[in-house]
């Protein structure tokens, strides 16, 4: 008889099959994405050093709390503590949903983490590199017009906070002895607003590439980038929306208890609501607009009527976006429920989990960069005769 976790593999790759393989348009795109990634391998390399970097960084974090603990090392590399039970189907499904919900949203909008490489990236962005702060400027001050500047010295800013993140993060515990704890929220909250743009880019440019595979074209690397930093300027405006609503649905609510006076009720009733309800309305925000920023980046529109295209185009094609999202839903979902399997075979708080993360991490890049690319070719199938930006 199958244990549960090889009955959710079972179901999970019957609902994958079904939604991925029998509806024609999500298979042919599906197809497309992999051809894509074949054809422009920084599809899966870029998301993969995000995720291989945050990995190898929480690693590096966990190592600094053995020390801070003054145990020995070796002994926790080596350390094994199983769970005294085997998990339920009902325990890896209640583990597993809302991660891989929130991992087939953010294909959409946000799609991955970038810190910590996102210190090392503002770097190059306060440099110019590729000239994407000066790309920034022009397009910020073009749009924005009356609020260009106080935009940018905010981005400025952002980025600075991202430079400083990492260091604060790995020695917060001695930070706190000579930084109020209200500057080291602010500076994390900035640097998370930096984080979200960059993410931003990055899928515009994967994006950009995807639909250069998909028409044929020929491309420079470095304009392709320059390129990705106009259009991501023209995507900001649904960026700091996204922002805005991460904070006030799961940041705000998540730090209630260390807002208000300590034990207080309501606290870590807003906490737990912003860690369940807050991420699913959050994941519902990114799926509702899930071709916000892809028409952005590819037509000329503004953020207004980007919306109401998305609205439109899910209306239209509800049935094909379902099946894509369902597919898509399926893939991370076994991806999560694998690594929790994992985490009750040899302990959560482990290394070797730690360690089995960042294989996660290499996974998950492979999957977002063959469903972006997937998503644009699915996206362009549907939406011909529309006119595109020049390339």
């Amino acid at each position: 008889m199958p244990n549960p976790f090889q009955t959710a593999l079972l179901i999970t790759l019957a609902v994958w099959t079904l939604c991925a393989l029998a509806v024609r348009p999500v298979r042919i795109a599906l197809q497309n994405g992999l051809h894509c990634m074949a054809r422009y391998p920084g599809l899966w390399r870029i998301p993969a050093a995000f995720g291989i970097a945050s990995a190898a960084f929480h690693f590096t974090a966990a190592i600094f709390v053995v020390v801070r603990k003054q145990e020995n090392i070796f002994a926790w590399l080596s350390a094994v503590t199983p769970a005294t039970t085997p998990a339920s189907l009902s325990l890896l499904w209640s583990a597993a949903w809302l991660p891989a919900l929130e991992g087939t949203a953010s294909l959409f909008s946000i799609f991955t983490a970038t810190f910590p490489l996102s210190a090392f990236c503002a770097l190059l962005f306060l440099g110019n590199a590729w000239g994407c702060l000066g790309a920034c400027t022009r397009v910020i001050r073009r749009r924005f017009s009356l609020f260009a500047w106080p935009a940018i010295l905010a981005l400025v800013i952002c980025a600075l906070c991202a430079v400083l993140k990492p260091a604060l993060y790995l020695l917060l515990p001695e930070a706190l002895a000579h930084i109020p704890f209200p500057a080291i929220l602010t500076i994390g909250m900035a640097s998370y607003v930096f984080e979200l743009i960059l993410g931003a880019f990055f899928l515009t440019y994967l994006m950009l590439m995807a639909y250069a595979w998909s028409r044929g074209l020929q491309f420079e690397s470095s304009r392709l980038r320059r390129l990705a930093a106009h259009r991501t300027a023209v995507v900001l405006q649904w960026t700091f929306l996204i922002a805005a609503a991460a904070t006030l649905l799961i940041a705000l609510p998540s730090l209630a208890p260390l807002l208000t006076e300590p034990g207080a009720p309501i606290a870590s009733q807003l906490a737990d609501a912003g860690q369940f309800w807050g991420r699913i309305l959050f994941a519902a925000l990114l799926t509702i607009g899930c071709a916000v920023q892809t028409t952005l980046v590819f037509h000329n529109a503004s953020l207004s009527s980007a919306i109401r295209a998305s609205l439109e185009f899910l209306r239209t094609h509800l049935g094909v976006v379902s099946a894509f999202f369902t597919a898509a839903f399926a893939l991370f979902l076994l991806l999560q429920a694998g690594i929790f399997h994992l985490g009750r075979l040899f302990g959560p708080d482990s290394a070797l989990v730690l360690g089995v993360q960042a294989i996660e991490g290499f996974l998950t890049a492979l999957i977002a960069g063959w469903l972006v690319a997937a998503w644009v070719c699915l996206y362009k199938s549907l939406t011909s005769g529309r006119k595109d930006i020049l390339f």
